[in-house]
């Protein structure tokens, strides 16, 4: 094949469109992967943390909550922050 020639295959084809994820379909993928246990014992985690910090009165700032909702989103997500 030329140059040419792949050059106006690829020019005549039509974008691929890429429709979203529903929910249950993400729900599924993360079951079928292990990640659902991942992010389920670190959202266990990060309520125990909340629930000491309440409790010895302790506040967070919410940059402090941002920064920490990121980094969990990080590690959930393996490496894509997810906005939320």
């Amino acid at each position: 094949m030329t140059e040419q020639t792949l050059s106006r295959m690829v020019s005549s084809e039509k974008p691929v469109q890429i429709q979203p994820a529903t929910d249950a379909e993400i729900l599924a993928y993360l079951r079928n992967s292990v990640k659902f246990a991942e992010i389920a014992h670190a959202t266990e985690r990060e309520a125990l943390i909340k629930a000491s910090c309440d409790r010895l009165e302790i506040d967070i700032s919410d940059d402090e909550w941002q920064a920490a909702g990121d980094a969990f989103r990080m590690d959930a997500s393996c490496g894509v922050i997810l906005k939320l």
